[in-house]
């Protein structure tokens, strides 16, 4: 089983406060040089570093431990569930420096998550560190481009909209127009039916009259 599925993740692990130590950050993800392991690395990015390579047998044994059923990939989820949750602490079980407990929780009353890590000295410890610094690096750059990517995307929903608002309003003030003209139409038409009708009458009184005034003559 490959470790890829589980990402790569960081999160501050808080030591007890009366040790009055710098912050120190942890890094869970699968092994550079064997995907088959997840590897945990915890340091303060200045003199202290600590780490754990868990193959799958250790995972089993960790899950058998903590008491979760559930196939592998489940456990795995747990665990992540567990790192993320800032519920996170390390622990000096023998009072130095060489060996220490990661302990995480998802959430109050739900089991916890023992991982023992253990101490990097010279090379090792500034390899660590530097590692450390340039993955946490590239897992900004990612993050960053990933919202560079949605606030482009809604950009341009936001300018779609607008153009659509824009054509729907010039499409009805046209509509609006052209029901002014169809009325102004109607009226004119209005108008000169009733100027025909008001003619009419009056030629037909203008013959009556002509008509009365022939047969006076006559008579």
């Amino acid at each position: 089983m490959a470790m890829d599925a589980f990402g790569s993740m960081f999160g501050e692990a808080k030591p007890p406060v009366a040790m009055r130590m710098r912050p120190i950050l942890f890094h869970a993800h699968a092994h550079t040089n064997d995907v088959s392991q997840l590897r945990l690395l915890a340091t303060d990015l200045h003199s202290l570093a600590w780490d754990r390579s868990l193959s799958l047998s250790d995972i089993d044994d960790l899950r058998d431990d903590v008491g979760i059923g559930g196939s592998c990939s489940d456990f795995l989820d747990y665990l992540k569930s567990c790192l993320s949750s800032g519920e996170v602490n390390l622990l000096f079980p023998h009072n130095g420096l060489d060996r220490v407990h990661l302990v995480a929780t998802k959430a109050k009353g739900l089991p916890r998550i023992t991982i023992s890590l253990n101490t990097l000295t010279h090379s090792a410890l500034n390899d660590a560190i530097a590692n450390f610094s340039l993955s946490l690096y590239a897992a900004f750059r990612t993050t960053q481009d990933h919202a560079s990517r949605e606030q482009e995307r809604a950009s341009k929903l936001m300018e779609t909209l607008s153009s659509e608002k824009i054509s729907q309003n010039t499409n009805g003030s046209g509509g609006h127009e052209l029901d002014v003209a169809r009325s102004g139409s109607l009226g004119l038409m209005a108008t000169g039916s009733c100027c025909s009708d008001s003619c009419e009458q009056q030629r037909a009184h203008d013959g009556e009259r002509q008509v009365k005034a022939s047969a006076e003559r006559q008579a």
